[in-house]
């Protein structure tokens, strides 16, 4: 009997050691763990601020803006000169058949009317089928000759386009800006509260120079001939935007006019805002360009609310400040990047007039951002720690839950054995009573641990495997009720003990 209980304690004693070594392990590895996760975000997290993310966003937004946009550039222009060529080909053809020229067109406004009413069919199709805001046609001619100002009053038509958009540009809403009323009026179309019945070009040469380049071309085709203009508000209008004007040009070479396509500032910020929702505050421009400056005030800017008209007035200038991708305009500095392109192929007269795509950001912003990028990372770290410390706990507690059975099995049965039989407990009543639950192969195994054979020694004299054998211990430990061999062998002793009750 002093031997079971000598066994019950060095087995008591050598439990609780392993249960305080291992969770010094664990509790060690995880923060060493940590400890190097810390070390890498510290050397290379901290460090950069979150920059390299950004200059990497910065390079790839500007990479597909600038593909984006010459794109659209480019499509704009070529619909600008097919709506040329058709409303030219049909006015020459008008001319022929009423048997009338160019230079009475100019003096009498019925023919100016039906001449109109004829080209915006042209008109009506092109903004229909198109990704547009508006499309034009602008006579070199007026019929207000009775007004103030009438030198200045050209005839034509003018559509817009309500809330125009790339998703959804067929059967959107479409207005009447300018042109006659009547035929609006026999086209069905409503008039915008901003409608005029004529374009008034004061301080707005646009049309004339478009003229007088075409006539100093005469050789060039209209392709060549493609004007973008800057940012242009119309007399009276209340949106700005861009035109893509192209020369009407007759096969005789009589210029009767302008026409094209509008891409409007609305359209323009719709398409090419950014789409990020980390970098709140970047915003796209196209416009002109100087050595040293971006001509933001004749130009486009695509990106969040903050972005009106207002903000294109005050920071009508921005200076390229040089290396670093710094831009500054006042006492407002911006960081970004900027691509030089031109919106005309080689041989057009206007090939040396730049622009410039750029994607840029206020910079007390990226202050913010960088602030903001230090505050997740040490939250991430925070949640990290917490997390392995949980983890460490878990584990320890699920990994010792079956070490706690057998300590409180061999603990219960080393106090009854101290206050009286061990053999009268339940617990010791159950095993003896489940060892009828083996079957036979699993009985010749515990058989052999009764005769104090190891489970190597087990392997040779049955002939098996020791994983058979460790397959045949895991049901031997489920049906008999305990966790490992050294709670079986607590058992197997008691049983010896009590004059070959394992035989």
């Amino acid at each position: 009997m002093s031997l079971v209980k000598d066994y019950l304690k060095s087995l008591q004693n050598k439990t609780i050691s392993m249960r305080n070594g291992l969770l010094f392990h664990i509790c060690l590895l995880m923060t060493l763990l940590i400890s190097g996760v810390l070390v890498i975000v510290l050397v290379f997290g901290f460090r950069s601020d979150g920059m390299s993310e950004l200059n990497t966003y910065m390079d790839n937004e500007l990479e597909n803006q600038t593909e984006d946009i010459l794109e659209s550039s480019n499509r704009m222009s070529l619909k600008s000169v097919a709506m040329a060529e058709l409303v030219a080909k049909d006015m020459e053809e008008y001319f022929s058949e009423n048997n009338i020229n160019y230079e009475e067109m100019l003096n009498n406004p019925e023919l100016v009317e039906n001449i109109l009413q004829r080209e915006i069919t042209y008109l009506l199709n092109t903004i229909d089928n198109n990704i547009c805001s508006g499309v034009f046609v602008v006579l070199d001619t007026t019929v207000n000759t009775s007004v103030d100002n009438w030198e200045n009053s050209r005839a034509g038509i003018f559509l817009k386009r309500t809330e125009p958009n790339s998703i959804s540009p067929v059967n959107a809403k479409i207005h009447y800006l300018r042109g006659p009323a009547k035929v609006a009026i026999d086209n069905k179309i409503e008039l915008l509260g901003q409608w005029k019945m004529e374009f008034d070009v004061t301080d707005q040469p646009i049309w004339n120079d478009v003229i007088k380049v075409a006539e100093s071309n005469p050789d060039k085709k209209l392709s060549k001939l493609i004007y973008v203009s800057d940012r242009i508000l119309l007399k009276d209008n209340s949106e700005s935007g861009i035109l893509f004007c192209v020369p009407l040009r007759a096969t005789n070479g009589d210029i009767y006019g302008v026409c094209g396509i509008e891409m409007s500032a609305r359209l323009f910020k719709g398409d090419f805002s950014p789409v990020t929702n980390t970098y709140s505050s970047v915003f796209t421009v196209l416009s002109p360009i100087t050595e040293d400056r971006l001509i933001l005030k004749d130009g486009l800017v695509a990106g969040n609310s903050f972005l009106t008209e207002q903000f294109i007035d005050d920071y009508a200038d921005i200076v390229i400040a040089g290396e670093g991708f710094k831009y500054r305009c006042r006492e407002k500095e911006f960081v970004g990047r900027h691509k030089v392109i031109s919106l005309y192929s080689e041989g057009s007269p206007y090939y040396n007039q730049m622009h410039a795509i750029s994607v840029m950001m206020p910079s007390e912003d990226v202050g913010n951002y960088r602030s903001n990028y230090k505050k997740y990372v040490i939250f991430a770290l925070i949640i990290l720690v917490i997390s392995g410390i949980i983890c460490a706990i878990f584990i320890s507690i699920k990994y010792l839950s079956e070490q706690d059975k057998s300590e409180n099995v061999i603990k219960s049965v080393s106090e009854v054995s101290t206050e009286s039989s061990p053999y009268k407990t339940d617990i010791f009543k159950s095993f003896i009573s489940n060892i009828e639950q083996l079957s036979p192969a699993e009985k010749s195994v515990f058989d052999l641990y009764c005769k104090g054979h190891t489970s190597k020694e087990v392997t040779e004299i049955l002939c098996i495997s020791i994983n058979t054998v460790k397959t045949h211990n895991r049901r031997i430990f489920m049906k008999l009720n305990v966790s490992n061999i050294k709670e079986l062998m607590v058992y197997i002793n008691m049983m010896n003990e009590m004059e070959g009750k394992c035989e």
